[in-house]
C-alpha cells in the first residue's frame, strides 16, 4: 500500500446515462503527488497525471513520477470501460535509473520500457527492464521471506474441510530482463533454513540476461 500519500486531485467531470451504463466527459488531474510504497520503501514525489474522460474511455495523456534522486518514470495510456468494468488496457511506461527498491533489503534502480495491454483478466506485459544499479541484502531477505519448515495451515473451504483454491489469472509475458554485471548480492552469516549449517559471508557481483 501507499504511505504518507499527499497531493491535489482536480476533477471536472460531467456524467450522463444510467447507473449500469454511465457516460462521462471531462478531465481528471493529479498534481504535486507524493507517496512511499510500503513494500519497497521507495519514495516518489512530483507526481502528476492528466486524464481525459470520453464516454466510457479514460485517456491518460501524461503521467510523470519522480524518485528521490529526481529521476522520472513517465507514461501514457488508455482504459476502456464497459458497464462500469474495465474492458481493455493500453499503457506505456519508460524511465532511466528509476528507483524501485530502497529499504533494509537493498537498493535498486532500473532502466525500463514497458507496454501493458489486454484485459484485467488476461494482461500482457512486454518490453525491457535493465538493472541500472542494484544491491540485495541476502541475509535480510532470507530472514524475512525464507520458507518455513512448517507447512502453512490450509484455509478451510465452505464444505468444511477442503482448502479453497485461489483462482489464478493468465499473464502474458514477452519481457527481457538485463543485469549487466552490476547486481551486488551480499550478506553476513548466511544459514540454510531451519538448520545450523552456516554458509558464511557472501559478497558477489551477478549478471545475466533473462
Amino acid at each position: 500500500g501507499l504511505v504518507n500519500a499527499t497531493g491535489l486531485l482536480v476533477v471536472d467531470v460531467h456524467i450522463t446515462g444510467t447507473g449500469e451504463n454511465p457516460q462521462a466527459g471531462g478531465t481528471v488531474k493529479v498534481q504535486q503527488g507524493a507517496f512511499t510504497l510500503a513494500a519497497t520503501g521507495a519514495t516518489y514525489t512530483n507526481a502528476t497525471m492528466d486524464a481525459t474522460l470520453q464516454g466510457q474511455a479514460v485517456q491518460i495523456t501524461r503521467m510523470l513520477i519522480h524518485d528521490s534522486d529526481g529521476d522520472a518514470l513517465q507514461g501514457t495510456g488508455r482504459v476502456q470501460l464497459e458497464s462500469r468494468a474495465v474492458r481493455d488496457i493500453e499503457f506505456t511506461v519508460s524511465g532511466d535509473d528509476f528507483t524501485v527498491l530502497d529499504n533494509e533489503y537493498g537498493q535498486m534502480s532500473v532502466d525500463v520500457t514497458l507496454n501493458l495491454f489486454g484485459t484485467v483478466r488476461a494482461l500482457k506485459v512486454a518490453g525491457l527492464v535493465r538493472v541500472h544499479s542494484g544491491r540485495i541484502e541476502v541475509d535480510r531477505v532470507l530472514e524475512r521471506f525464507g520458507s518455513s519448515p512448517y507447512e502453512p495451515e490450509a484455509r478451510p473451504g465452505q464444505d468444511g474441510g477442503k482448502p479453497v483454491e485461489e483462482p489464478s489469472l493468465p499473464l502474458g509475458l514477452n519481457l527481457s530482463i538485463q543485469v549487466p554485471d552490476n547486481l551486488i548480492l551480499r550478506g553476513r552469516d548466511l544459514r540454510t533454513n531451519a538448520s545450523a549449517l552456516g554458509l558464511g559471508d557472501v559478497n558477489l557481483t551477478a549478471g545475466g540476461d533473462f
